[in-house]
Order: C-alpha cells, then structure tokens, then sequence
C-alpha cells in the first residue's frame, strides 16, 4: 500500500517507466534466530515486493535494493556509502530514529526523495523537503483533526469539554489548535467547558443553542474516562 500510494502509475508512466528503490531495514541478518521486531521488517519487505509485482504488470520496471541496516548509526554509515545508493529513485527507510537523521542528510544533498514508514519522531520532516513521513507525530496529529474538525462542524454550536487535571489532559494540543484557530476566525460558536479536579462543571444549559435549531455538537478531547 505504501509503495502504491507513492507512486502514481499514470504520472509515472508520463516522465519515466523505470525505477531504481532503495529499502533500509534492519533485518539483522547476523542473528541466527530472528526476534519478532525483525520478522515484522522482513513482512514489510514481503508486502513490499508484493506492491513492487503489481506496479511491475502496470508497466513500470522496478529494481529493489534491499539493505540491511541493523541498528545502529556506525550501520547507516556503511549502507550509505554503497556507490549505488547515489543513483536510486527513492529510499524507504530507515526503521529507527537514531538513523534518519544520517538517511536524511544523505537525501537531502544527493536530492532523493525517501520515505520513513514507521518512526514518527523525527525534525527533519520539517526542514527536509525530499522527506515523507509515514507515521506522523501525535502532536501534528491532533493539529490535523483539530482543523478537520472545524471544516466539518463549523456551522455547529460547539462545546469542547476538557479535563483542567494535567495528567487527564491527554489532547491539550487538541483544544490549543481549536483555541488558535477560533481566535484566527473570530469564530464565537465554539465554547470550552473545563471540569476542576473535583470533577464538577457547569451546566450545560447557558452553552447549548436552543432558539436559533443550530447543531449542538459536544466533544470531550481525552482518553480519560474523568
């Protein structure tokens, strides 16, 4: 799925038909016995040349380098100076954080697009445009469903009630990007209830919308029972 959605076979098919695609897992290929993190890498590649067949019967020619970049950055150092590395298309991988940072330095001066598909932590998304991410970050998550949140109910009365309890407020980004964006909108449906660590709030009487046959739309932004 992912190769798939990276590619666009029409557009491919347009500017070129073959491509050469690096793959930087760890497959720990000096352990004899394999621990379940290293099959799990080794079903991604599975998956991987499954994709890479079914681009292949809808006219694109694909070469696969697999490396095997165990865990450490002493590891990266070594795949990348592989000469060919320097002449791919795109790279997928690494699987660890304490590798991008090389892989993206690597990418970013030979200018390769790469893929990181499973660490969500990770700076360099921000400053390096070859870079996709595709895990992102909790934090961006929750931007990103806060502004789809708004698209969606913008029209509606919207009550967010939220926990003041630090610990219980698990989705403060959350309702910070719905702060932000209400001021930037000057958006005046949207109110913010908090509950105090006894557990008590105000009703919601004063903030429903009962004259007006608005959508009350409520949202309580934790994972927290409360």
């Amino acid at each position: 799925e992912l190769l798939q959605n990276t590619f666009n076979i029409a557009d491919c098919k347009k500017v070129r038909t073959n491509l050469k695609i690096a793959i930087l897992l760890p497959f720990m290929l000096d352990n004899q016995v394999p621990s379940s993190t290293t099959l799990r890498f080794v079903e991604f590649y599975q998956g991987a040349l499954i994709a890479v067949d079914s681009l292949r019967k809808e006219g694109l020619n694909i070469e696969l380098y697999p490396f095997d970049t165990q865990k450490t950055e002493s590891s990266i150092d070594k795949v990348l100076y592989q000469p060919i590395l320097k002449d791919v298309d795109l790279i997928i991988g690494p699987a660890y954080s304490n590798q991008i940072k090389k892989v993206s330095d690597f990418a970013l001066e030979n200018e390769i697009p790469f893929i990181v598909p499973f660490s969500a932590k990770s700076e360099e998304v921000y400053t390096n445009p070859y870079m996709f991410q595709y895990n992102i970050s909790a934090n961006d998550q929750m931007r990103i469903m806060a502004d789809k949140f708004l698209n969606d109910f913008k029209n509606d009365n919207i009550i967010v009630v939220y926990p003041l309890k630090e610990d219980k407020y698990t989705k403060k980004v959350f309702v910070d990007s719905l702060k932000s964006k209400m001021a930037l909108e000057e958006m005046a449906n949207i109110h913010f209830v908090p509950i105090d660590d006894s557990l008590k709030m105000k009703s919601f009487d004063e903030f429903l919308d009962t004259k007006h046959n608005q959508m009350n739309t409520i949202i309580v932004p934790t994972t927290d029972p409360l």
